[in-house]
């Protein structure tokens, strides 16, 4: 039968338990405590555990942000809309978000990015479809990565 666990041995399996999280990727501040509380933690081991990664510099929002981003965008570009939602599921905070979209991702490199994905869909659609409709698929299709109206009607218009 196994042996209760004492308050200091829970906290010294949490932190493993982080620590191996984190060789797999770098992760938010939010994703280490929802993880935590998956894993049933009290809440001050699990303090315990974001002030301990704090101070080693393993937990550090902007950085992780500014990481997550250039990769989103090599891999998986997409507009700012899309990507300042699944930042925020991350739990980044807006302050963050905002700073490093600016960083990152300015107007003319959004547009860049857009009219590259519209490229590459524009030989994928069968020409035979009406003007209209061929607009309609391509306004849909970056709507869905995340591109705001504005920047998709300046470029199905060009």
């Amino acid at each position: 039968m196994k042996q209760p666990q004492t308050f200091e041995e829970k906290k010294e399996k949490a932190l493993k338990y982080a620590y191996r999280i984190l060789q797999m990727r770098m992760r938010t501040y939010f994703e280490i405590k929802q993880k935590l509380k998956q894993r049933k933690n009290e809440p001050e081991i699990i303090e315990f555990v974001i002030k301990k990664l704090e101070e080693q510099g393993f937990l550090d929002d902007e950085k992780f942000a500014e990481a997550w981003i250039k990769d989103r965008l090599h891999f998986h570009p997409c507009g700012r809309l899309l990507i300042n939602k699944k930042m925020r599921e991350k739990g980044i905070g807006e302050k963050i978000i905002k700073k490093t979209l600016d960083k990152f991702l300015p107007l003319e490199k959004e547009k860049e990015i857009a009219m590259e994905i519209l490229e590459r869909k524009k030989e994928k659609i069968k020409s035979d479809l009406p003007k209209e409709k061929i607009f309609q698929k391509l306004n849909m299709f970056l709507s869905g990565k995340g591109f705001p109206g504005n920047i998709i009607f300046e470029i199905l218009n060009q």
